[in-house]
Formats: C-alpha cells, sequence, structure tokens
C-alpha cells in the first residue's frame, strides 16, 4: 500500500485521487443541538471578504478547541476564525446559534513534525469566552485508551463522498467501528507515517460497508456519549490520516486523545 496511505490535509479546495481529509460516507444529518461541542475551523481574508472553511475541531473548554496539528500547514491559508454552535451552514432555518470566534494563539504538539503525522494533535486559544448554552457545550477528555469500545461517532462538514468535491453544508453523522490492532497490517510505513502504525498514540478505525469520513472533516473528532462534568460527549479520537475515502475495511487513522491527555491538560491549566 505504501504511498497509498496520505495526508488528510484539505489544500486550496482540490481533492487529490490518494487524499483523504475526512467526512462522512454513508452518514446522516445530525439533529440539532445534537453535537453541541462541534467547530470548523477556516481562515477568513477581510482584504477579500472572504471565510475558506477546511478542517474541524472540538470545544474542550471555555476558550479552547482541539484539533489536528496539520491543519495549521493549509495553504488555505492561516487557522484565524472558529465557528461553533452551527448546524447548517448558510442557513437561517436551521435549529443553531452559529458564533465566530477569531484565534488568539495555535499551538501543536512539541513533538509533531510535519509532514510525519504521527502526535497530530494541537489546541486552539479562542480571543473570547464562549459563552454555554443548548448549542455550546465542550466535550470531556477520554477516561480511557478507547481499546475496548465497539464504536465510535465521527462529526463533520467535509464531503459526503470521494467525488463529491463540495464540502457538505450541513454537519453529518457516522458510526465507525475500532479495528484495534488490524492497522498494523494495513499500514505499511511511508513518508507520512515512517513506522507505521504507532498504537500506543493512534486509533485504527474504519467500517466493513461504505461508511467513512472524507475531505474537509481533518481535526474533527471521534465521540462516545458520556454523561457528567458538564458534558454530553467524551472526545476519543482526531480525525488525521486515511486511505482516499470510502475504502471498505481498510481503517483509517486518528489520534488517540487519552495518550496526550497529560499534555492538553497542561495546556488548558495554563490558559
Amino acid at each position: 500500500m505504501g504511498r497509498f496511505i496520505l495526508i488528510l490535509l484539505f489544500l486550496c479546495g482540490f481533492s487529490f485521487a490518494q487524499i483523504s481529509v475526512n467526512q462522512d460516507i454513508g452518514g446522516v444529518p445530525a439533529a440539532p443541538k445534537e453535537y453541541t461541542p462541534a467547530a470548523r475551523l477556516g481562515h477568513r481574508s477581510s482584504a477579500k471578504n472572504q471565510t475558506k472553511w477546511f478542517c474541524g475541531g472540538t470545544l474542550i473548554s471555555d476558550r479552547v478547541v482541539l484539533t489536528a496539528a496539520h491543519c495549521f500547514y493549509s495553504d488555505v491559508g492561516s487557522v484565524n476564525i472558529v465557528r461553533l454552535g452551527e448546524l447548517v451552514f448558510d442557513s437561517d432555518k436551521d435549529d443553531a446559534e452559529p458564533e465566530d470566534f477569531e484565534v488568539l494563539e495555535r499551538k501543536a504538539h512539541p513533538d509533531f513534525r510535519y509532514p510525519v503525522l504521527y502526535n497530530d494533535i494541537g489546541i486552539i486559544r479562542l480571543s473570547g469566552e464562549v459563552r454555554y448554552n443548548r448549542y455550546k457545550l465542550p466535550a470531556c477528555l477520554p477516561l480511557s485508551g478507547g481499546d475496548q469500545l465497539a464504536s465510535f461517532t465521527a462529526i463533520g462538514w467535509g464531503q459526503k463522498g470521494f467525488t463529491q468535491y463540495e464540502q457538505s453544508k450541513e454537519l453529518r453523522k457516522v458510526v465507525l467501528q475500532n479495528y484495534g490492532q488490524s492497522c498494523r497490517r494495513t499500514t505499511e510505513p511511508s513518508e507520512d507515517l515512517p513506522e507505521g502504525y504507532k498504537a500506543d498514540s493512534q486509533l485504527c478505525v474504519g467500517s466493513p460497508g461504505h461508511k467513512d469520513t472524507c475531505n474537509g472533516d481533518s481535526g474533527g473528532p471521534l465521540l462516545i456519549s458520556y454523561t457528567g462534568d458538564g458534558c454530553q460527549h467524551q472526545v476519543m479520537g482526531i480525525t488525521s490520516i486515511g486511505i482516499a475515502c470510502d475504502t471498505p475495511e481498510f481503517p483509517s487513522l486518528y489520534t488517540r486523545v487519552h495518550f496526550f491527555r497529560d499534555w492538553i491538560k497542561k495546556e488548558l491549566a495554563n490558559i
């Protein structure tokens, strides 16, 4: 397989033949207020009066969004705007309360070395405080690595299919399965992953059918339901790298958030 495993980064609006920046093929629209931690990252150009959205993220505190570190290397431009509380873009008829926040700081994990995609995790510090309500609530950090879980839910506004280049206007969700150690077999060493799959810091997640994430979902979460600590979800993984889109029985790699829990908590304590 080798070079078929490539970075999931949405570059300048183009989708290349073997790039997968994960949305949810086989997914369905999310319900209003169902995924309150959902964030979308973009670059806003005041000169052009234009915003390009290209990555996802997860609200984890009233000032911090969790995402993939490789989202900080987009050719679209630097991440300087984050939208929270959204459901359907360009609509005022959905049950949503969208709010945009400027970015005060972007910080990749200190061991992230682009274009190598290990330690593919980063945090975004927002310029203002998020006021929690029915549309905006954080996800909790995971209490375990997730090895014992059978499935996760991925969410995002990315492409609905590999040949459908336009990203989705509506937030969508898809249930994906935990493939355990299978990525040791399906992920060969490459330029992006010189040591192949690293089970301690990556989750191996996919589907036996036509369900997947795709272009535009990088940085978005793998979630599980959770009640407690002011949260409705735990963020178990971050969409990172895969094999194109819609590849049954060939799982993608997601950053294992629990492995980086101490680093995240340290960063949160310093804000």
